[in-house]
């Protein structure tokens, strides 16, 4: 999954990071370029923006990983892609394993903002005794996941059908974003599977700022129009 940014904006203080925990204990965290992140290019060079955890915890056997994100240092080089936030999940159970597994991604210090977010969700869950559920937080207080107003959540299922959900948001800049993906093994044997959670804003900051500047320019064609007709009626 993947955190994406458009527009002006600064990412010299933004943070990405994603965590888990088994069975609400403690959380492992890995923040982008550090020690746990195993997300590197063809040239075995840390990508920027990005984080990839392999590893076994308990029952479960994870591979989580998040696109690029958005701007997190100074190198003018680097990109600044669309505004979203993503995660993919790959799960594969013990046989017979009974737990929960939970998974967070934040990005803090974001800009633009947006009024309204889309959360989608497209889960592969495969054999039986594997349930999963996704929820979205916005935080005006720009804390690493932070969950100040929720943007939208799926409840619990074990189905394959893919869900979405467009929640309103207010908030100022910058703020942080944070998605959470919890599955839950009831004891089957061969559950496995994932999803991929993506959050998006509605409508995209691009198109924000179009809509802004068509407003503008029908307000000056306005302007002229009245003038004009002020200026043949002296």
């Amino acid at each position: 999954m993947a955190i994406v940014f458009a527009g002006q904006s600064a990412y010299a203080d933004s943070v990405l990071s994603l965590r888990y925990r088994i069975d609400g204990g403690a959380w492992t965290q890995v923040n982008d370029n550090a020690l746990g992140d195993y997300a590197f290019d063809e040239n075995d060079d840390a990508i920027n923006g990005a984080i990839l955890i392999s590893t076994n915890a308990g029952i479960w056997r994870v591979v989580i990983e998040t696109g690029q994100g958005g701007r997190n240092s100074n190198d003018p080089d680097f990109p600044l892609p669309n505004l979203n936030l993503d995660l993919s999940s790959n799960v594969t159970v013990a046989d017979h394993g009974v737990g929960t597994l939970e998974i967070q991604l934040s990005q803090t210090d974001l800009t633009p903002s947006a009024p309204a977010w889309n959360l989608t969700w497209g889960p592969t869950l495969g054999g039986s005794g594997l349930a999963a559920s996704v929820t979205a937080w916005a935080d005006n207080t720009n804390t690493l996941f932070g969950m100040e107003q929720q943007i939208a959540s799926f409840d619990l299922v074990s189905t394959t059908d893919a869900f979405s959900h467009t929640g309103p948001v207010n908030v100022g800049v910058p703020y942080s974003l944070t998605m959470d993906v919890k599955f839950v093994a009831s004891g089957a044997v061969g559950a496995h599977g994932g999803g991929d959670a993506l959050l998006v804003p509605t409508p995209e900051p691009d198109t924000l700022l179009m809509l802004g500047a068509g407003l503008i320019l029908l307000g000056f064609v306005g302007l002229r129009s009245k003038l004009s007709n002020f200026v043949r009626m002296q």
